[in-house]
């Protein structure tokens, strides 16, 4: 009888496990998750570009003729506040840092900060309501 059990416990073992992976494919799995679509920039989100955050300030954007001027607080990568003009909405143009004197062209869906920051600041209709 000895003889026969280390054949027979072997046997059910691979019985076993071949009948729980049959099993495991008859179960219905579940769906995978939808991917996370990017919410498109604007005023008072935050931005990224994988290296440097930023937000721009939603009560500090501004009109100014065919420019528009808009506060941006940095959150990681330079720190602290920046104020940014952005010419040339709604598809591109430049973004120049007041600050360093830095500029930038951006165009519409390109994923550097600065053109984030144009979008969100081009997001903000010209009205008197969005005016400090």
């Amino acid at each position: 009888m000895r003889e026969y059990l280390v054949p027979a416990l072997l046997v059910s073992t691979v019985v076993g496990v071949v009948g729980g992976a049959v099993l495991a494919t008859l179960v219905p799995q579940p769906e995978p998750p939808a991917p996370i679509e990017p919410l498109p920039p604007a005023p008072g989100r935050l931005l990224s570009d994988g290296e440097n955050d930023a937000m721009v300030m939603a009560g500090s954007v501004r009109h100014v003729g065919a420019e528009v001027h808009a506060d941006v607080e940095y959150i990681r990568g330079r720190t602290g506040r920046a104020t940014v003009v952005v010419r040339g909405c709604p598809q591109g143009g430049v973004v120049l840092d007041t600050g360093t004197g830095d500029s930038q062209p951006w165009r519409t869906g390109a994923a550097h900060l600065q053109a984030q920051i144009a979008q969100a600041a081009c997001s903000v209709p010209d009205d008197e309501s969005h005016r400090p």
